[in-house]
């Protein structure tokens, strides 16, 4: 007999999507006959961790309605040994509400600095004769 060990994965999706989009489920397949066992994992639910190897974001797209609760949940995950297989930092990143404000801010501040740019060239470039 041979003693077959399969790593478990959390497929992380929300209450919305308990099985996965259905352009996700192939996924589930794909780890299957890789030797996983593998389940999607509603985000927002209580759950150990410790119960899984690996983390994958699929489909947890209510964070935003709780994104406390939602980085709590990564803290949690990138925590514990489980391993999150999507990137912790940037997973922190994106999910800021803050972090698009000042995306958003930044985009405007430097769109408005080239128009300005622009206006001033082009008021120099009027004045000194060089259109004419």
């Amino acid at each position: 007999y041979t003693l077959v060990i399969m790593k478990r994965v959390a497929l992380l999706t929300c209450q919305k999507y308990p099985n996965l989009i259905p352009d996700e489920r192939p996924l589930i397949k794909e780890f299957q006959e890789r030797r996983f066992r593998v389940s999607p994992v509603i985000w927002s639910e209580r759950i150990d961790w410790r119960r899984y190897d690996f983390v994958l974001l699929r489909n947890p797209w209510d964070y935003y309605f709780k994104y406390e609760q939602f980085l709590r949940v990564l803290t949690e995950i990138n925590e514990s040994e489980t391993v999150l297989i999507n990137d912790y930092e940037t997973l922190i990143l994106y999910a800021l509400p803050e972090f698009l404000l000042n995306e958003a801010r930044m985009l405007l501040t430097k769109s408005k600095k080239k128009i300005q740019a622009n206006l001033v060239n082009f008021e120099v470039i009027s004045e000194s004769g060089l259109t004419e």
